[in-house]
Formats: structure tokens, sequence, C-alpha cells
């Protein structure tokens, strides 16, 4: 399997990499910026070639490939090879929210070796849940559970006899956003209210925690669709793991009314447990905002 090739028609290596790091301006215009959040410096993350003869489109312009998870090597695919790949210009207002009409944009796949989620991998995987998407299984991390707890990366600040854990900048707007999908599931007005767009949007800020996944990689690879999108954000707010206490109480429940002979709670009342903070270990307290 390859990653993707992303050509920048009238762009040079020098001006994308000036002084061996990625511009960021040059990504945010094409709606590259946070699919390639962790591509920061030529020399460890992508390959970069000057292509001065006619690239996709017939410009010339600069091709950059991502290196996969913790600078892999991207493939002997990683060049500018029209018979073997499927190129893709990108057309303005595609990017969504971020459409990054600023710069001219193709993205390439190989025939033969399609992108999987390995190839897309960012230089840190966080631990979660295996989801189906496209027939390949991708993990989504618990971005935030129902008790505002996270399987995301936290620091410390300690404050008299108490730890307190802030989530770590570069993954703080996941968490504030998945507030939204954490409703989506325990408040059935949010969930009613829920664009499309929306619901799109929080899918692939889940999934791009750990893979380089944006608006463009998803209308090409078709990850998130009508079938999966649930899949997608009960992962990222850990309602397996909700459902798995909640039936774990049950049984408890049921046991202990086998043994005494003695009814056990209605609904209401089995249906009032909640989940601990999800990859917190027993005496941390949930990530909190800041």
């Amino acid at each position: 399997m390859a990653p993707p090739l992303y050509f920048l028609p009238k762009i040079s290596r020098a001006q994308l990499a000036a002084g061996g790091i990625i511009s960021r301006e040059i990504l945010r215009l094409r709606g590259l910026e946070a699919a390639l959040a962790d591509v920061q410096r030529a020399d460890r993350d992508c390959a970069l070639f000057d292509l001065t003869g006619p690239g996709p489109g017939g410009h010339s312009g600069c091709l950059l490939v991502a290196c996969p998870g913790a600078g892999r090597d991207p493939g002997p695919r990683a060049h500018y090879a029209p018979d073997l790949q499927e190129w893709r210009e990108v057309q303005k207002g595609e990017g969504g929210r971020e459409k990054g009409d600023g710069g001219g944009l193709w993205i390439g796949l190989d025939r033969d070796l399609p992108p999987a989620p390995a190839d897309l991998e960012r230089r840190r995987v966080l631990p979660g849940y295996e989801v189906t998407l496209a027939g390949q299984s991708w993990t989504v991390p618990v971005i935030r559970d129902p008790q505002g707890g996270t399987g995301l990366p936290r620091d410390w600040t300690v404050a008299g006899d108490q730890v307190l854990e802030t989530v770590k900048p570069g993954y703080r707007a996941a968490w504030e956003h998945a507030a939204e999908t954490v409703a989506l599931y325990f408040d059935p007005a949010a969930a009613a209210a829920l664009p499309r767009l929306r619901a799109v949007e929080l899918c692939i800020e889940a999934l791009g925690v750990n893979y380089r996944v944006g608006v463009h990689e998803q209308n090409l690879l078709g990850l998130v669709d009508s079938e999966n999108w649930l899949s997608v954000l009960a992962a990222a707010a850990d309602v397996p793991g909700y459902l798995d206490l909640y039936r774990a109480a049950q049984q408890k429940k049921t046991e202990l009314n086998a043994n005494t002979n003695s009814p056990g709670p209605g609904p209401a009342a089995a249906a009032s447990g909640s989940p601990g903070p999800a990859g917190c270990g027993p005496g941390t307290a949930p990530a909190a905002e800041s």
C-alpha cells in the first residue's frame, strides 16, 4: 500500500520548505493544514520533489508525500508516475469550513496500492476502538466520555494534594468539540438537531487524531458514510465502554437478585449509572477544560 501524493502546482520545494520547515500557510491555503499537522520537517516527516516538467494539470510544481507513522519510508512509488496513479484536482469549495481556496492542489492515489490505515498514520497513534471504514480497520481513540474523561494525552499540574489533568494543547480542540459528540448519545434533542455536515466534521476530527485525514482524504477514500458515522462517534465518546459498564452492572444486579430471591430495581434506576473516565487509571481526575 502507498500513502497519498500531494501536488502543489507552481510551488517550488524551496518555497514549500524554506529552511527545511514545511510552510503552514501554503498548506492552509490548500486545506491541508489539519491533515498534515504533524508533517513539519522536510528531512524527517515527508519526501519532497520538484517537478520541473509537466505534472498533473500540465504545470510544474512540488510533490509532497508524507512519511507514514514515525518517519517510515513512504515506499518505492513516492514519485510522479502518471501511468500508475490516479490524479484528481481538488475543486474550490470542497474543503467545507476549511476550504483552502487560496492555491491549487492535486491528490494522487496508486492504482495498485491504495492507501491503507497504516499509510495515513500520524507520528503518534493512540489506542482506542477499532472501527471498520471502507473495508479496513481504523483505530478511533476515546476523545471525551460522558464524565469528561479522555484517552487523549494530558498535562499534570500538582495543586495541593491533588493532580489536575488538562488535555495537551495539540488535542484540546478535539476534546472541546467532542462535547457535541457526547450530547449526540445522551441528549436526544442534540441528536435530532445535528446537521449532516457537522456530523462528518466530528468524524473527520476523531479520525484525524490518529490519521492524516481531512476533508480531501474523506472525499477521495469515502471513509465516513451513512452506515458507519455513528460507529465513529460512538467510539470517540466511549459509548462501547459505557454499555459494557451498564451490562456488567445489570449482570451483577441479576446475580444479587438470584441470590437473595428479591426483585431488582426498575428500569429507571438501572439506567442511572454512568461510566468512569476512559483512559484514566484509578484515582485520576477527569480531564478539565482550560
